[in-house]
């Protein structure tokens, strides 16, 4: 290698160190530095970059393939038109109302009970809530929601696990069932067709049609979510707050805050794709 070869190497790597140095953060890493640093707990809090790598590896899950492994198109208009029948204006309009009272009519009006009650224990709100098809309980199928959670993520859980009580009529479950609705992992709800299920129907309530082609109706809007987690927060949190009031709580510890991100990256990008893929 000559003198001026090393000088050529040199300077590429000066340059690209220089670049590196320069780069200016997205906007997924301006939010989880934001979490990072309002949120409850500064001592305990995790590296910026590292929790923006973590993020982005989930983040850029594909998830039209995700739900092609998992149903069909015939399975997925079976199941919109079960839920349609089921909940009136689903996908039409946003499902506001955060009063239990009115929660709890909805239950009975399908045939379960709603129990609304908050989870003292050391686990807090990671666990959202459940549903237990089996009438031994109540007499009826049961949904449970932990009002320890602020009220708009209590009225999200809610509909997760009315969407349970509804995949449990699509899928004919003949066998009295659990299903335990934690704060973390939602990609694991990417190889449980119940569970996405479930995903969908909240989301229908949260983003109907009207504002997902608003929010989610770009070009190759598949691709573009995937490669772009940053974008898509930052078209969603603005919304989220419109329609609810909701944003991320400062009371709350960094890992509940980035929790809370984390689903709503997985929302989001469940709704995209459900308008993507299948033009709901």
């Amino acid at each position: 290698m000559t003198t001026k070869d090393r000088y050529r190497i040199s300077a590429r790597m000066h340059r690209r160190e220089n670049t590196v140095a320069k780069r200016e953060p997205d906007s997924l890493e301006r939010l989880i530095h934001e979490i990072l640093t309002t949120t409850k707990g500064a001592g305990a809090k995790a590296p910026v970059l590292r929790a923006h790598q973590s993020f982005q590896t989930f983040a850029r899950r594909d998830y039209s393939n995700a739900l092609r492994k998992l149903l069909d198109r015939r399975q997925v208009a079976e199941i919109f038109a079960e839920m349609g029948a089921a909940l009136p204006g689903l996908n039409q309009k946003v499902f506001r109302t955060l009063d239990l009272r009115r929660l709890a009519e909805i239950a009975t009006e399908l045939g379960a009970v709603l129990k609304a009650k908050p989870l003292d224990d050391s686990q807090g709100c990671a666990l959202r809530g459940f549903y237990v098809s089996d009438r031994v309980l109540v007499g009826k199928p049961l949904i449970y929601v932990n009002t320890a959670d602020h009220p708009v993520r209590v009225a999200a859980a809610f509909w997760h696990e009315v969407g349970h009580h509804v995949v449990k009529r699509i899928f004919d479950s003949r066998h009295a069932q659990t299903h335990l609705s934690l704060g973390a992992e939602y990609q694991d709800h990417l190889d449980d067709p119940e569970e996405i299920v479930a995903d969908m129907l909240l989301v229908l309530a949260c983003y109907p049609h009207h504002a997902a082609l608003r929010l989610f109706n770009m070009p190759a809007p598949t691709d573009a979510l995937n490669q772009c987690p940053g974008q898509l927060v930052s078209r969603v949190r603005p919304y989220i707050r419109a329609v609810s009031g909701w944003d991320f709580e400062k009371k709350l510890n960094a890992t509940e805050s980035l929790r809370q991100l984390a689903g709503m990256i997985h929302f989001a990008k469940l709704r995209a794709t459900l308008l993507s893929e299948y033009a709901i």
